[in-house]
């Protein structure tokens, strides 16, 4: 049997994690001046962990709960209805894999765009 849910969050998770990328991004220009002047460019890891990281593990976190609370009161084993652990943990697996490389790959590009920042007259 085909899972079919699964494809769906995974396309969800995908749009969600790159608007908050773009988000991330957007906010990181603002902080390029800071991070150009102090020469700590490292600063936009903790920060890509605490606005990227951090929320999508707690919402991978939450939605399994959600999902074995929700499930509980339609399982059936004596018919054979129950709820996918394999599936519950491999869709966890796979979301918190997308956490993390949104991590890496938001902190990786504001690194990238801070170090073409220069400063302007005004």
């Amino acid at each position: 049997m085909v899972f079919f849910g699964v494809p769906g969050v995974l396309i969800v998770a995908l749009a969600v994690a790159l608007a908050n990328l773009a988000e991330f991004l957007r906010f990181s220009r603002k902080v390029a001046p800071l991070s150009v002047l102090t020469g700590r460019r490292k600063v936009y890891y903790s920060t890509a962990a605490w606005a990227l990281l951090a929320p999508m593990l707690a919402s991978v976190v939450t939605s399994v709960i959600a999902a074995s609370w929700l499930a509980a009161p339609q399982e059936r084993p004596a018919d054979g209805i129950e709820l996918s652990n394999d599936v519950l943990a491999t869709t966890a697996g796979t979301l918190a894999v997308l956490a993390l490389l949104t991590w890496w790959w938001g902190a990786r590009a504001a690194v990238r765009q801070s170090s073409e920042w220069r400063p302007y007259g005004e």
